[in-house]
């Protein structure tokens, strides 16, 4: 019986052990890395009545995330200004200029998380969190959805609004938005794995 009994509590511990290591992979929030050639972070808007977009070609993100520990997921991001691209070369001259982007004295733009929330809505969440730009920090929050795919990466798409008046963005040269739209949209279609 004792040796029957020492086989039991062997087979039990060897369980509880899985089972612990399976939720800690399930259960908790996991940090994924970004895929930088699948991961794009647009801006678009309009100049002169007519629509323009450009992109970030260059970020960098810490991310930690799982549905079932949002208390514990996260997101850092650093995005570097002198990256933006539009394509056009009358903008791209522009962007670095003090009264926009000011990149000889901001290098960075950066966003923190501070709350994720699940909204009803499928494999949707809710993100607030402090964006800084040119040395302005304000809270936004917006939607985001998360998708898994079979081939082991996890896409996230979000796109909200910002106000660049907020942000000293051409504040100077077009502060009533006679030219470049008050509003801006930020898009982001980002790739990630697991780490």
């Amino acid at each position: 019986m004792s040796t029957n009994r020492a086989k039991t509590n062997a087979y039990i511990f060897l369980f509880a052990l899985v089972f612990n290591v399976v939720m800690s992979q399930s259960v908790f929030a996991n940090y994924y890395t970004i895929i930088d050639d699948k991961s794009h972070i647009y801006f678009l808007g309009q100049h002169a009545g007519d629509d323009f977009q450009g992109e970030f070609k260059d970020f960098s993100a810490k991310i930690k995330f799982n549905a079932g520990d949002l208390s514990n997921s996260f997101v850092k991001a650093t995005i570097n200004l002198d990256s933006a691209q539009t394509g056009n070369m009358m903008y791209d001259g522009t962007l670095p200029e003090k009264d926009w982007f000011n990149t000889s004295r901001f290098k960075e733009a950066y966003f923190t998380s501070k709350k994720i929330t699940p909204i009803e809505k499928a494999n949707t969440y809710l993100m607030v969190g402090d964006f800084e730009l040119k040395g302005i920090k304000k809270e936004i929050s917006f939607e985001f959805t998360v998708f898994e795919s079979r081939d082991g990466y996890t896409k996230s798409q979000a796109e909200f609004p910002i106000n660049r008046i907020d942000y000293g963005l051409g504040e100077s040269s077009d502060p009533d938005a006679d030219w470049v739209s008050e509003e801006i949209k930020i898009k982001l279609d980002l790739v990630t794995r697991k780490q």
